[in-house]
């Protein structure tokens, strides 16, 4: 009965050590992950060279290391996706025209030729693709509102056609 209590005590002690991460070591994982992203100040929009964003993205995935919180987890799944999802669309670099469709087809050639797509994704994605563009339109707005483009200008950057 003895080695039984103690089998169950080591199971038990295994079991707890070895279960899900509690939700302050989530936290501290969490914030570990905001200080890698302040340390590699990665940009990703298309207004620079993006290929100058790369090693600070892997720099930023070392520092990061593999989450084992399933949320952290999660949402660095999705950085990277996001990421690897800009790096193959890097040669549909839209034009500065948000009415430009040309970044738009690119993405859905991609879908297309994806085998992780369906159909009905390409097809979903087409019809956001009017809202899509009145985002841009709008998030131009916004900018001229605030005097954006003037600030830019001011710097010697040209924007007044960014989205």
């Amino acid at each position: 009965m003895k080695m039984l209590q103690q089998l169950f005590v080591t199971v038990l002690f295994l079991v707890t050590i070895s279960g899900e991460p509690t939700e302050k070591e989530c936290e501290l994982e969490d914030q570990h992950a905001r200080n890698c992203t302040s340390e590699c100040k990665i940009r990703m929009d298309y207004n620079f060279d993006f290929e100058n964003e790369i090693p600070k993205f892997e720099k930023w995935v070392k520092c990061v290391g593999e989450p084992v919180c399933p949320l952290n987890a999660k949402i660095f799944e999705k950085t990277k996706l996001q990421f690897n999802l800009w790096t193959n669309i890097k040669s549909c670099r839209p034009p500065l025209e948000c009415e430009d469709l040309s970044l738009h087809v690119c993405a859905t050639d991609i879908m297309k030729q994806s085998d992780s797509c369906s159909l009905k994704d390409v097809n979903t994605y087409i019809s956001t693709i009017p809202d899509l563009v009145r985002y841009c339109n709008v998030k131009k707005e916004i900018r001229e509102l605030r005097g954006i483009p003037r600030i830019y200008e001011e710097r010697g950057n040209n924007t007044k056609n960014a989205p």
